[in-house]
């Protein structure tokens, strides 16, 4: 990686004093739902790198966890707009399968969140949009503070307590179509030095497809902070998530095949009835926080448990109809224990204030993986035992970042090292055994120059990486096996942009490449298929969002008529592979642009509507580029609206408003398709 020389370009462009630095505008930061200039943070340095913030109150409430409103402003991220929430699905610049959001590190108020991060990132928790304050998204090649992964990092921030009265709450329940019903209940409060917050959460719907389409999530999470001392204070987190998915299974793009369901002719066909996943998730966290003067110290120790069950028919073909009777029965734990520790401190060079920051994330899992097999019954829970292995993860990283500032510049170098073991002890069938450690070294570096207080040029550049996960490492198909010298995953980025932050116009422009080598994939199929590194990709492509104010200080006919927000972004995208049996195709999930436009209309405080759209290019869901996994080109509108009235306001919206007949993912099961339109309305209140 050119670091040294961009460094040294950029330090010519240094400046004789530093001024002021800004963290964030915060007139913009209460005016938009997007923000994305940011500088420093609690303990983490922005500087230097793209950031997308969404802010959950400023759009209108959504019926259920919906990610394409919900990241409707954050330009790059897919997502695959799945009917049953367990298995949502996000990617980014066509990095890998979104499968599960498998490429992007997921946190919950900044600590992990998927089932294991490196031995088997996979997602099957969201916390209610209902009890976020924003959503962050980090993009690859500046989110070393939190991992190495190439889709950079998804933050849930969950929304403070109240601050100005011992008791405040809000209640809602939305209702829609196939039985759907969202309750969210809150308290909060502070009293003294202590704060709360308890909230409840529960949502269902019966599903659109004909059969096998129900899912259940409970939600429950408190939250306690106490200000031992005015430098001190100790924080204590729980939550608890619990959801039941049914899952219908794919289509088929073959309507002549009497066991196979033809998406054209039925998109409400199922194919599995009998196919179920539980989930069960339980987190406590316990904080402390220090600031003495120049200093911050946060420091989080925090205990995990990720039940994950899940109960399949025989696997049948692509959108075709199981053709046996038994049921494949997995029951996967994930049992850890982790420390989040870092500590910002600023300091003097020639009378110019610096910041340097330093921490340590690490934990220990512990993940049993138990398979059965219920031979001629396709509705068992229990079975004989097929396959059993241990399996445990010993992760330590270290990382630390310098922002350097040299009047309207400032040059970030940051380092971060991974010391990873997987173990893996397999009980019955091929008895692999496992046991790997990496210790990789990670660079990163960011630039930012200030054109003005609200505009600035910025670079960032990082090295990434993928071990080889659980998954890969011990293949759960009878006739799947893995090359022997496979290798892990490493990423290359770079990018370059321009953004402003102001009350009336936030804009970011930005052009990335990025460089994957030793990509996973496989070779062959039935008997001789093989887990190997497949070669390398390269993605170039341009970032562009816009959001832009009419003020209410413009009046039509001496009336003021409110705000009316107007946005903007896209990705254009260029996207392929470089060496490799698969040279010359395109990545899954890798559309050549996608775009989404949309109008924010605030008339008064308690009042919004916004109409928002979303359009995908034709793209391919396989690295194959077969023609089975042809996802065709796409135009999604919404319309969402929160009118307030005296004591309550009444919620509701149309998702995909012209009803478009499409789908966003594809898998080897088959076609997933995407909900038609539908409708929600409810109350809410606060007090």
């Amino acid at each position: 990686m050119p670091f040294v020389f961009l460094l040294v370009s950029s330090l010519s462009w240094a400046q004789e004093v530093l001024k002021e630095v800004v963290v964030e505008d915060q007139n913009s930061q209460e005016s938009f739902a997007s923000e994305v200039k940011k500088d420093i943070e609690g303990t983490t340095i922005y500087s230097g790198k793209k950031v997308s913030t969404t802010r959950m109150d400023k759009i209108p409430v959504t019926s259920t966890n919906n990610f394409r409103q919900a990241l409707s402003q954050t330009a790059g991220l897919l997502s695959s707009d799945v009917g049953t929430e367990g298995f949502f699905s996000l990617s980014y610049r066509g990095l890998g399968d979104p499968h599960e959001t498998f490429n992007i590190h997921t946190l919950h108020n900044g600590l992990p969140m998927s089932a294991d991060m490196y031995g088997y990132p996979a997602n099957y928790f969201v916390p209610p949009f209902q009890s976020l304050e924003k959503i962050e998204f980090i993009r690859g090649g500046g989110s070393l503070l939190y991992g190495p992964q190439a889709g950079g990092t998804l933050n849930y921030v969950t929304r403070k307590p109240e601050s100005s009265k011992p008791l405040a709450g809000r209640v809602g329940l939305i209702g829609a179509q196939k039985n759907g019903i969202n309750s969210y209940n809150e308290i909060s409060g502070t009293k003294g030095d202590t704060s709360y917050l308890l909230n409840f959460n529960h949502r269902q719907t019966d599903g659109w497809r004909d059969q096998n389409d129900r899912q259940s999530i409970q939600y429950v999470s408190g939250h306690l902070r106490h200000n031992v001392h005015p430098l001190h204070s100790v924080t204590l987190d729980v939550n608890h998530y619990q959801a039941a998915h049914q899952d219908p299974g794919g289509l088929s793009k073959d309507c002549s095949s009497a066991t196979a369901r033809c998406f054209a002719n039925n998109r409400f066909a199922t194919t599995l009835k009998n196919d179920d996943l539980a989930v069960k998730r339980q987190h406590v966290s316990l904080g402390w926080e220090h600031t003495p003067g120049t200093s911050k110290v946060q420091a989080k120790l925090y205990l995990s448990s990720l039940d994950r069950d899940s109960f399949r028919q025989s696997s049948p073909g692509f959108g075709t109809i199981p053709t046996g009777n038994d049921t494949n029965i997995q029951f996967q734990d994930y049992e850890t224990k982790g420390l989040d520790l870092r500590v910002l401190k600023y300091w003097q060079l020639a009378d110019v204030e610096q910041a340097f920051s330093v921490g340590y994330s690490g934990y220990l899992m512990d993940s049993p993986f138990l398979e059965e097999v219920a031979t001629g019954n396709p509705n068992a829970n229990r079975g004989t035992l097929n396959r059993k292995f241990k399996r445990q993860s010993i992760v330590n990283s270290m990382f630390a970042e310098n922002r350097f500032a040299f009047g309207s510049l400032a040059v970030t170098p940051g380092v971060r090292f991974e010391n990873i073991r997987q173990v893996i002890d397999e009980k019955t069938g091929t008895g692999r055994q496992e046991d790997r450690t990496d210790n990789v070294p990670l660079m990163g570096l960011g630039v930012v120059y200030d054109l003005s207080e609200k505009t600035d040029l910025y670079f960032n550049a990082s090295e990434g990486y993928t071990p080889v996960a659980f998954a890969t490492a011990v293949p759960l198909g009878t006739s799947q096996s893995i090359s022997e010298d496979i290798e892990s995953a490493k990423v290359d980025s770079q990018e370059i942009g321009l953004r402003h932050q102001s009350q009336s116009l936030v804009f970011d422009v930005s052009a990335f490449q990025i460089f994957y080598s030793n990509l996973f994939g496989s070779d062959g199929s039935g008997t001789t298929q093989k887990f190997i590194n497949t070669g390398a990709g390269l993605h170039r492509g341009v970032d562009a969002s816009v959001q832009w104010r009419l003020s209410n200080d413009v009046s039509l006919w001496n009336k003021n008529w409110g705000d009316l927000d107007m946005y903007f972004n896209a990705m254009a995208l260029s996207a392929e592979f470089v060496s490799g049996p698969r040279d010359g195709k395109r990545p899954q999930y890798a559309p050549d642009y996608t775009f989404r436009t949309g109008l924010i209309y605030k008339p008064q405080e308690r009042d919004k509507l916004a109409l928002m759209a979303t359009v995908f290019d034709e793209h391919y869901g396989d690295d194959t580029n077969t023609a089975n996994f042809v996802i065709p080109s796409y135009t999604v509108v919404d319309l969402t609206f929160e009118k307030g009235f005296k004591g309550f306001e009444l919620v509701g919206g149309i998702n995909n408003l012209l009803d478009k007949k499409y789908y966003a993912r594809v898998r080897a099961t088959g076609i997933d398709p995407a909900l038609p339109r539908n409708v929600y309305l409810g109350v809410q209140t606060q007090f």
